[in-house]
């Protein structure tokens, strides 16, 4: 399992139990278990990359290699001169 979505986890689980504390289901000291499950929830969310974001910054750092017939401004005129000459 990922560890954002443990993070995820344990944030909306703290989350509940606030709710419920906040509507007279649980004590107030349940309330305050809940609000450090989701401060520990929310931290583990801080660390690591998830796989999406780790590629996505792997491809922002390596640029995309342009072909050498279509690619660039120079093809372009190339491809227009040599379109020109054929006619």
């Amino acid at each position: 399992m990922d560890i954002h979505k443990i993070a995820w986890l344990l944030f909306i689980a703290g989350a509940g139990l606030v709710c419920l504390a906040w509507i007279g289901s649980v004590p107030t000291r349940v309330q305050w278990f809940g609000v450090g499950i989701a401060l520990v929830g929310a931290v583990l969310s801080l660390f690591g990359k998830g796989k999406k974001e780790q590629k996505d910054s792997e491809e922002a750092i390596e640029p995309k290699k342009i072909s050498e017939e279509g690619g660039g401004e120079e093809g372009a005129e190339k491809k227009v001169g040599s379109e020109k000459e054929e006619v």
